[in-house]
């Protein structure tokens, strides 16, 4: 029990960095400035769309699923959400046009929401479990 507690409070913290650092990315790239390695647009949409998954990873959907079960309403909503962030991720950069999002930029922005709301309902499912 201890090693779980352990786990999950390092998986918070680890989230919580890659949240600011997301967070940092979003804000450059919102502004028209160059990321540094990832530089800006496609780069990135990739960066932001890895961090996500690492997040879900560390204190998502593995969590939620564990305390939860699959068929709760919050883990059904966190999976639409993240199949709907991949596909924001994916198809721009294989040159699919999505509806309401006209280039990187806004991309970006959509991804970003979706990441915030996921973040919401991570803590929601804190409070319940």
């Amino acid at each position: 029990m201890t090693t779980n507690a352990s786990t999950s409070s390092a998986n918070g913290l680890i989230s919580l960095a890659l949240g600011l650092l997301a967070a940092a990315l979003v804000f450059m790239a919102l502004t028209g400035r160059d990321v540094p390695i990832v530089g800006n647009g496609a780069g990135v949409l990739l960066a932001l769309g890895f961090i996500g998954i690492v997040m879900c990873t560390l204190s998502g959907i593995g969590p939620t699923q564990s305390a939860l079960g699959w068929t709760h309403a919050l883990t059904i909503i966190g999976s639409i959400l993240g199949v709907m962030a991949l596909l924001i991720v994916a198809l721009p950069l294989l040159g699919v046009q999505l509806p309401l999002i006209a280039d990187t930029r806004s991309a970006v922005l959509a991804l970003a929401v979706i990441m915030l709301v996921k973040v919401g309902l991570m803590s929601v499912e804190r409070f319940i479990a």
